[in-house]
């Protein structure tokens, strides 16, 4: 996207209302947690995550995050350190593709009967700290959109972006 990680975590803090970006919660849990669990999850259903070259590469390379000091970002010392994020840095970065994948997750999750709108927002408000619920940021964002989006990277990188066909049906 030619975005920054700054700017992308700023969006994702501001713009979407998460507590940390994606890439500063990524280095506070480690990349050895994040490897060994998205493997574990590729192995039991491929269409629930792919495991990512670059967290494949971070953790081959030890740079696990705040606990080695070096992750996405640099950490001066042992202690936990925020990174510097912002309004300003958050409107140069469009999270359209964080919220449509979350999306087309929690649609598939549905339609395969694991749970129903209501706990999905519940369980994202509590375990992801949202500030407000996911299906009305999809509403203000464009469900269209959200699906033309999906439609994109599913054309660009395959099958594992399809919209889900709840998705589909809510536009």
């Amino acid at each position: 996207t030619g975005a920054t990680l700054e700017e992308i975590d700023s969006a994702v803090k501001f713009n979407l209302g998460f507590p940390m970006g994606i890439f500063e919660l990524a280095d506070f849990t480690g990349m050895d947690v994040i490897h060994k669990a998205t493997v574990e999850m590729h192995l039991r259903d491929k269409k629930v995550i792919n495991p990512h070259p670059t967290v494949e590469k971070m953790f081959d390379e030890k740079k696990l995050g705040q606990k080695s000091g070096e992750g996405y970002y640099k950490y001066s010392d042992d202690k936990y350190e925020r990174v510097e994020l912002s309004q300003e840095l958050a409107q140069k970065f469009n999270p359209i593709q964080l919220v449509a994948n979350i999306l087309n997750n929690a649609a598939w999750l549905v339609t395969n009967g694991a749970s129903d709108i209501e706990e999905i927002e519940k369980a994202a408000q509590l375990g992801l700290g949202l500030k407000k619920p996911l299906f009305e940021t999809a509403k203000e964002i464009g469900i269209k959109n959200i699906v033309d989006e999906l439609n994109k990277l599913a054309e660009e990188h395959g099958e594992f972006y399809k919209p889900d066909p709840l998705l589909v049906s809510m536009q």
